[in-house]
């Protein structure tokens, strides 16, 4: 017959394994729980990061064509050209060699009628008096720059967004408008060459829900969204944000984050496959879970051997004193030390071992984290017992780069803006280059703005070319040795600290605060490196910031050989 002593002592022991269950399961639990919130909020921190970029890159895309526009319009309203004026019209279609996201630029008279074109003579004599951009023009002469919806063109049946502005007469008047026709396509490619999941998409819309381009494409473009968010009431309290929904475009859960690009009725959206998302979890889910179970039994079996042994040892050992019976625990606990030490080496180097071979180590580094601080705290524990008982692809050619600057200086300059004076200082017989046009006019744009952005209250942005043969690494990194053609961009700004400029390169490193991405400087660097080049920065607070692009020399063997 059992005794009521036996019978407590079972039931305490019992109370006791059930405790120890729940403990490690209960933080194997808490883990897995943590982890998915960690991924999740990893996901919405991602999207909201690469949407600010997108919306920054869209902007700047905005900006470059509406300094077109305004360009045109200037030189509309200073002289009185005939109708297709041939030299204004080559003007024109010199934008569009620089510009890869506008299809064609034209000019509509007060009467509707095209009046000068980059498509003539193919486009049709035809009245455009009926376009919503035309007639939100002729009503209005505050309007600035207007994005209309997406609209089929007439002349050759492509998807274009009219970016427009106002042209007036000498005396005031309305004497009609200039207009970009920008390609959704555009946006779509640039968008596909993100490394996104395959079910992940990027959508850019108007604000009223009007869809523009996406990608992946689908033949949805000029629908309407307005009743999704987060153009229902999402927009109307936060101008950037995410949100876990159904999508925009398609059923599937998914994690969304949009920002609205500044100065524009535009919105970016990025929509993540919540369901692809939360694979690699569950796979980490599942593992941990397994490991609990299997800690959580073994823990059971010893501590059901220890409070076994310790029953039979009293039941045994009645008469021995208290001290040979604290040596007698003493060794079991040290046997258990022994074996949660085993289980503590095997976690920490299933961690290892997963930490050094998974796909993803960046989403499973903070559970592999916990891991590790989990076995830490299991190593002082088993301290502790044993006192008891005594571990883009480019589109590249062979170019002069002081062809390139004159062409591009109109725009510099625009984009220096009236209080920043910018000089070109061009060294006769520069070197031929081998590199993208637009790559390239995009990187002295993007400088130029930097250094405008550095003289608040104005001052001077000098852009020099010359010819230089080094034989030593420079910036960053090494290259090889040879001829390079040297463009240098210096301002007289605010100047950056020496540690600031080392590490302006680096990939979402700003000194813009909220307003800058960081993409910036790194963009271009990786364009110069693309094409073999390189790029050193020097500045000094209070003197100004020095930046220079070397770009490879084109010999002329290996540009027959590139032509051949």
């Amino acid at each position: 017959m059992i005794s009521s002593e036996d019978l407590a002592s079972r039931f305490k022991g019992a109370a006791l394994i059930v405790a120890m269950l729940v403990i490690v399961l209960g933080g194997a639990g808490l883990l897995i729980w943590l982890d998915r919130v960690n991924t999740l909020h990893e996901a919405h921190a991602t999207a909201l990061r690469l949407v600010h970029v997108l919306g920054e890159q869209t902007q700047r895309t905005i900006q470059a064509v509406d300094l077109i526009l305004t360009g045109i319009g200037d030189e509309l309203h200073a002289s009185d050209l005939p109708e297709h004026d041939p030299v204004f019209e080559d003007r024109m279609r010199a934008h569009l060699e620089t510009s890869p996201f506008i299809r064609a630029l034209f000019v509509i008279g007060p009467d509707g009628f095209i009046t000068q074109d980059t498509d003539h003579p193919s486009t049709p004599r035809v009245s455009l008096a009926d376009r919503g951009y035309f007639i939100a023009h002729a009503e209005r002469d505050d309007l600035g720059l207007h994005i209309g919806r997406p609209l089929l063109s007439r002349s050759v049946g492509v998807w274009f967004v009219s970016m427009s502005r106002r042209v007036p007469s000498a005396d005031g008047r309305f004497a009609g408008i200039v207009v970009a026709a920008v390609e959704p396509r555009y946006f779509e490619r640039f968008y596909s060459g993100l490394a996104l999941g395959a079910t992940d998409s990027i959508a850019l819309f108007r604000r009223d829900g009007i869809l523009i381009a996406r990608h992946p494409y689908i033949e949805s473009v000029g629908a309407s969204y307005a009743s999704y968010e987060p153009f229902r009431s999402q927009l109307d309290k936060m101008a950037t944000g995410s949100l876990e929904s159904e999508g925009v475009i398609g059923g599937s859960p998914r994690i969304l984050a949009y920002s609205t690009v500044e100065g524009t009725p535009l919105v970016v959206t990025i929509g993540l496959d919540r369901q692809a998302l939360l694979a690699d979890w569950q796979q980490r889910a599942l593992i941990m879970s397994g490991g609990a179970l299997g800690i959580s039994l073994l823990t059971a079996a010893s501590m059901f051997l220890l409070v076994q042994g310790l029953r039979q040892r009293a039941a045994m050992q009645q008469q021995l004193a208290q001290a040979q019976k604290l040596d007698a625990v003493g060794r079991m606990a040290a046997g258990i030390v022994h074996d949660f030490r085993n289980l503590l080496g095997a976690m920490g180097s299933g961690a290892r071992l997963v930490r050094s071979r998974a796909a993803d180590a960046a989403a499973l580094a903070p559970i592999l984290d916990e891991m590790d601080a989990a076995v830490e705290r299991g190593t002082t524990l088993a301290s502790k017992l044993l006192t008891v008982s005594r571990q883009q692809e480019l589109a590249l050619g062979v170019v002069d780069v002081n062809q390139l600057l004159s062409a591009l200086q109109p725009l510099l300059k625009s984009a220096a803006g009236s209080d920043v004076r910018l000089t070109l200082e061009l060294a006769p017989e520069v070197w031929p280059c081998r590199l993208d046009r637009a790559q390239f006019d995009r990187a002295l744009l993007n400088l130029v703005i930097n250094a405008r952005d550095a003289m608040p209250s104005g001052g001077e942005v000098r852009v020099a070319t010359a010819n230089e043969t080094k034989r030593a690494g420079i910036g960053r990194a090494t290259r090889a040795v040879g001829d390079y053609v040297r463009i240098t961009v210096a301002d007289n700004g605010q100047g950056i600290s020496p540690e600031v400029a080392q590490r302006v390169l680096e990939p979402f490193y700003t000194t813009k605060g909220e307003a800058g991405t960081g993409l910036g400087l790194s963009q271009v660097y990786g364009f110069v490196r693309q094409v073999g080049g390189d790029l050193r920065i020097e500045s000094k607070p209070g003197v100004g910031t020095t930046v220079e692009l070397l770009f490879p020399r084109q010999h002329a063997d290996a540009r027959a050989g590139a032509t051949s």
